[in-house]
C-alpha cells in the first residue's frame, strides 16, 4: 500500500488517507476521492489500492460522479434519485436482490418497487408501494 500511496504522490498510505474524503463505506470497502498534487483528483476504493488502480479526473465533481455511478451500479440508487427501471438500494427480504422502480401511478401518487425475481419464481419476493414524493423526478 506504501507503493500505491507513492504512485498517487503521497509519502505514505496514512498520508494518502489523511488527504482523502470517504464518499461511501460498504462491505468493509471505503470509496474515496483524493486531490492529487498536480491538481487532478483520484477516484478509488480500498480494493483498488491492492491492485494499484485508480482513475484520475480534472475536477472533484467528475471524480465524485464517477464514484457515485460506480457505487450505485453495484449497490442500487437511493430512492430519492431513482428513475423508472432503476435498481434501488432497498433489498428483497426473501432473496436479498435489489428492488427495481417498476411503475409510477401519478394519479394515486404511488410508486411500485418490485423484486426482479417476483415473476421468475414460485417463491415469495417483495413488492412495495411507496409515496411518489419519496422518489426523484
Amino acid at each position: 500500500m506504501h507503493q500505491y500511496a507513492q504512485n498517487l504522490g503521497f509519502a505514505s498510505y496514512t498520508d494518502l488517507l489523511e488527504h482523502s474524503k470517504i464518499l461511501y463505506s460498504k462491505a468493509n470497502i471505503n470509496w474515496y476521492v483524493t486531490r492529487l498534487t498536480e491538481g487532478m483528483w483520484a477516484a478509488w476504493n480500498g480494493l483498488d489500492s491492492l491492485n494499484n488502480n485508480y482513475k484520475s479526473f480534472p475536477s472533484y465533481d467528475e471524480a465524485k460522479n464517477y464514484i457515485d455511478q460506480l457505487y450505485y451500479s453495484l449497490y442500487g440508487y437511493p430512492l430519492s434519485m431513482a428513475k423508472l427501471g432503476a435498481k434501488i438500494n432497498i433489498c428483497c427480504e426473501h432473496c436479498h436482490s435489489n428492488l427495481h422502480l417498476s411503475f409510477i401511478h401519478e394519479d394515486e401518487k404511488v410508486a411500485w418497487l418490485l423484486c426482479p425475481n417476483i415473476l421468475n419464481s414460485e417463491e415469495i419476493h417483495d413488492s412495495l408501494a411507496v409515496p411518489v414524493a419519496m422518489i426523484g423526478g
